[in-house]
């Protein structure tokens, strides 16, 4: 399959997505897309760029930028014309975006126009990459067994040198105390959750 995960910024894919795409990578093809640039105040453009580069490369996906300001994303027709002209060059099978109800506005711009841009394509997958709650539930129902590459995950998040330093220990434990938590649902050591928006085989 051809898979594409997208994400708003450098690190999101590695959060939700990281020992999936690690699992997936040597029987698929594994395209990531970053949309912005993922500069903040503490953080500029080249450090998250070159961290961002090294965990695809850890988890060996084809890294994608599109580039775009960082909190300016809009959901609308460029953005939608934007992600489906790369999701038809790459012959998408498998799509995974943020989930449409995440409280970063990146995050839900990029979830709601991937629906938009994805509507002919047969299965989307939806993930919560932060910690944040929101009026809305995420209803996690698709599990991927991730305990095999659980370990590559980890380094495709300690990549991300910038937002580790800043975060510490507990940003990086709480995404990988929630895989264990997925996993025990199913009996297995480490898993990722997402909620499913179609699958059609």
């Amino acid at each position: 399959m051809n898979i594409v995960a997208i994400g708003s910024h450098y690190d999101d894919i590695e959060l939700a997505v990281g020992g999936s795409m690690a699992r997936w990578r040597d029987s698929n093809n594994t395209y990531g897309i970053v949309v912005t640039q993922s500069n903040y105040e503490d953080r500029d453009y080249t450090t998250a760029r070159s961290e961002g580069e090294l965990a695809a490369s850890i988890l060996g996906y084809e890294l994608i930028r599109l580039e775009l300001p960082t909190r300016n994303v809009v959901y609308g027709r460029e953005l939608i014309q934007l992600l489906d002209r790369y999701f038809v060059e790459l012959e998408a099978d498998l799509i995974i975006t943020h989930w449409e109800h995440d409280v970063h506005q990146d995050h839900s711009a990029v979830g709601k126009a991937t629906i938009t841009a994805a509507r002919h394509f047969p299965r989307i997958l939806m993930y919560r990459s932060n910690w944040y709650h929101s009026t809305y539930r995420f209803n996690p129902n698709y599990y991927v067994d991730i305990s095999g590459t659980i370990s590559t995950k980890i380094d495709a998040i300690k990549a991300h040198q910038s937002e580790y330093q800043k975060n510490g220990e507990a940003w990086l434990n709480f995404h990988i105390s929630q895989c264990g938590a997925a996993g025990a649902i199913f009996g297995v050591e480490y898993a990722e959750q997402f909620e499913l928006i179609k699958w059609m085989e």
